[in-house]
C-alpha cells in the first residue's frame, strides 16, 4: 500500500503449559497488527531485506535454535534454512559484486551467504564461535567482504577475518586491540 510498516520480534517466556517461543509481528503504519508468526525458539536476529531490488522489503528472522527464514509481507515463507546454532546477525548487501543484494546469516558456528532465491552462494563452518559481523566496502578490498569477529575464549583469542566474495579468508587479524565491529 506504499505506507511504512514495522516488523518486530519478541519472545514469549512461557506460561503454565505453553512453552517459550519467539514471535515476529508486522505492524501497519497505524501500529495495528497485520499478522504474527510464532517460531520454535526466541528470535535473536531480525532484518528488513530487499534481495530482489524491487524496493519491497522482506523480513529475515533468525532464532536461538538456528532457524533462519525470509518472510513475505503477507506472512508466507519465501525460504527457510537450519543453521545449527544461534543466529547472531542477518546482513544484506551485494556480497558477490553482481549488483544484486544477497543475505548473509551469521550463526555462532556457521556463516552462510544466500542469493535472492535462497540458494547457497557459500558457507563456512567454524569451531570458534562468532561474536559479531558486518558487511561493507572496506578500503583496499575487492567486492564487499564480510568482516567476522570470532573468539576462542572470551576476547583473549579473538580474530577479525575479512571473508571474500567466494567465502574464503581474504585477510585475518589475530587478537585485535579493539574487538568490536
Amino acid at each position: 500500500d506504499g505506507k511504512q510498516e514495522v516488523a518486530v520480534a519478541f519472545d514469549f517466556p512461557g506460561y503454565k503449559d505453553m512453552s517459550p517461543a519467539g514471535h515476529v509481528r508486522l505492524l501497519d503504519d497505524d501500529g495495528k497488527e497485520k499478522w504474527q508468526r510464532r517460531l520454535q525458539s526466541p528470535v535473536t536476529a531480525i532484518a528488513a531485506v530487499d534481495p530482489d531490488g524491487w524496493g519491497k522489503f522482506l523480513i529475515a528472522a533468525g532464532t536461538e535454535a538456528g532457524e533462519f527464514m525470509v518472510l513475505f509481507g503477507d506472512n508466507s515463507v519465501r525460504w527457510y534454512h537450519e543453521l545449527g546454532s544461534r543466529v547472531l546477525r542477518l546482513l544484506s548487501g551485494d556480497v558477490d559484486d553482481d549488483q544484486q543484494e544477497e543475505i548473509v546469516a551469521v550463526a555462532e558456528h556457521h556463516l552462510m551467504a544466500l542469493d535472492d532465491d535462497g540458494s547457497l552462494l557459500w558457507e563456512r563452518r567454524s569451531t570458534n564461535p562468532a561474536v559479531d559481523a558486518t558487511l561493507g566496502d572496506f578500503e583496499g578490498s575487492v567486492g564487499r567482504p564480510v568482516a567476522l569477529l570470532s573468539s576462542r575464549v572470551g576476547l583473549q583469542g579473538s580474530t577479525v577475518e575479512l571473508i571474500d566474495i567466494r567465502g574464503g579468508t581474504a585477510e585475518s587479524y589475530p587478537r585485535p586491540s579493539a574487538a568490536c565491529l
